[in-house]
C-alpha cells in the first residue's frame, strides 16, 4: 500500500526482497507449502494465515511486470492448491467447485481433488464448506515425532489425484526468485493506473503489448478459446451457469455480438474482454481471437448442441454438468407432476463421463516461452 500511495519504488525493492527471503528459506518446492516455523517439519495452517499469505502474493503480482509474472503465478497456484485444498483445511465444497453428481453419485469427492461434497464431508450430517480452525501438515514422515503427538482427526488424502509434475512446471522446480530491479527490456510501455473496485489505485508496472494473441499465433478454434474463457461462465454448449445462456446473442449479427464482447456489460460482471485496462499494454483477447469466438458461438453445431442441452440431453464427449441441471429440465418436461429421485439422477450420471477422468487439454496448459509481443505470426 505505501508503494500505491507514494509510487516509490524502494517499497517494491523492499517486498520483493521480503518475497525472496520467504521462497529461499520457508518454501518447500517438493510439497508446495510454506513452513510456518524455520526448520520445523509440522506446518501450521489457519484460516487467518492463508488469507495475509494470498493478499501478499497478490498485491506483489501487481507491482510485477506481466513479461515476469508466470512463475509466480504458478506458485501461488500450487501453493493454494496443496495447502488449502489437498491438506483438509477446506471441509467441503458444492457444485460450484467441482462436486457435479452433488451427493448422488458413489463417491463424496466426484472430482478427486481430496474435497468431499457438503452432505458427505465429516461428520454425521456433514460439514459446511468452511475451513478448519488449523491443519497440521507433516513434512517429515514417520520421523516426525511432533506430528505423531497431535490430537484431531487424520487426513490422509485418500483418493485425491495429485497431478503436479515438474516437467508441466519447470519454473518451479527451484524457488521463484524475482530481481529487486526490473530488468531492461526493449518495446515497454506505461500503463494506467488500475481502479480497483474498492477505490484503491494501483500504478501498473510497464509492460509489452499484447499485439498477437495466442489464439492466433497457436492457431486456436473458436472453440478452444471459448472453452478457455467462456465456458466457466456460460457453460459448454452456452445454456449458463453463472453467466446468461447465450441463446439471443447466437443470432445477433457477428459484428453486434463481437462489439459486446470487446465492451463487457460490467453491471452483470461480464468481463470487457477487449479492452483489458484500457491502455497501451493492450486485451484479454485480440479482435481476431474475438471473431473466432463469435463465428463458433454462431455455428450451426453450437446452435444444435445448444438446443440439445436445453432439452436435457447429455451431449456425448461433453464435460459433467451439475445434476441439478438436468434434474430441473426433467422437472420441465414432466411439468412438475412428477416426483423425480435419485434413480433418475442416476440415469443421468451413468450418461456422464467420470469427473475424475477429465484431464486439461494442451490448449488450456500454455505455457509462454516469450512474451506475447514478441510473437511472430
Amino acid at each position: 500500500m505505501s508503494f500505491y500511495s507514494t509510487k516509490n519504488d524502494a517499497y517494491v525493492k523492499a517486498a520483493r526482497a521480503a518475497y525472496e527471503h520467504m521462497n529461499q528459506n520457508y518454501w518447500v518446492a517438493d510439497k508446495g507449502v510454506y513452513r510456518s516455523e524455520h526448520n520445523n517439519d509440522s506446518v501450521s495452517v489457519k484460516p487467518y494465515s492463508v488469507g495475509i499469505t494470498m493478499a501478499a502474493l497478490r498485491e506483489l503480482m501487481f507491482t510485477t511486470p506481466t513479461y515476469l509474472l508466470e512463475p509466480q503465478i504458478e506458485q501461488m497456484t500450487r501453493w493454494w492448491v496443496q495447502t488449502v485444498n489437498q491438506s483438509g483445511l477446506l471441509l467441503s465444497e458444492h457444485q460450484s467447485t467441482g462436486e457435479v453428481l452433488t451427493g448422488f453419485g458413489e463417491s463424496s469427492d466426484d472430482d478427486g481433488d481430496g474435497i468431499p461434497y457438503v452432505s458427505k464431508a465429516h461428520g454425521k450430517n456433514g460439514a459446511a464448506p468452511l475451513m478448519a480452525a488449523e491443519v497440521v501438515i507433516n513434512l517429515g514422515g514417520e520421523s516426525n515425532a511432533h506430528f505423531k503427538k497431535l490430537k484431531g482427526d487424520l487426513h490422509s488424502g485418500g483418493n485425491v489425484l495429485n497431478r503436479f509434475n515438474y516437467k508441466d512446471h519447470p519454473s518451479l522446480v527451484k524457488p521463484v526468485s524475482l530481481p529487486l530491479k526490473n530488468p531492461a527490456e526493449d518495446g515497454l510501455v506505461n500503463r494506467n493506473v488500475m481502479t480497483r473496485i474498492d477505490g484503491t489505485r494501483i500504478p501498473l508496472q510497464p509492460t509489452k503489448p499484447i499485439t498477437v494473441g495466442l489464439g492466433t499465433s497457436k492457431n486456436l478454434t473458436g472453440k478452444q478459446i471459448f472453452d478457455a474463457n467462456c465456458l466457466l461462465c456460460h457453460g459448454e454448449n452456452g445454456e449458463g451457469i453463472d453467466g446468461k445462456p447465450l441463446k439471443t446473442f447466437m443470432n445477433l449479427p457477428a459484428i453486434a455480438m463481437e462489439v459486446f464482447v470487446r465492451g463487457g456489460n460490467p453491471a452483470a460482471s461480464m468481463p470487457a474482454f477487449g479492452v483489458g485496462n484500457n491502455d497501451a499494454g493492450g486485451s484479454t483477447l485480440t479482435n481476431d481471437e474475438i471473431a473466432r469466438v463469435v463465428s463458433y458461438v454462431q455455428s450451426d453445431e453450437f446452435k444444435s448442441n445448444y438446443s440439445r442441452a436445453e432439452k436435457g440431453e447429455v451431449i456425448p464427449g461433453s464435460i459433467p454438468k451439475d445434476i441439478w441441471f438436468y434434474l430441473s429440465r426433467e422437472n420441465l418436461k414432466n411439468k412438475g407432476k412428477t416426483i423425480i429421485g435419485s434413480s433418475t439422477a442416476k440415469q443421468y450420471i451413468e450418461k456422464m463421463k467420470d469427473p475424475k477422468s477429465i484431464r486439461a487439454q494442451a490448449h488450456e496448459n500454455i505455457r509462454r516461452t516469450q512474451p506475447d509481443a514478441n510473437t511472430q505470426l
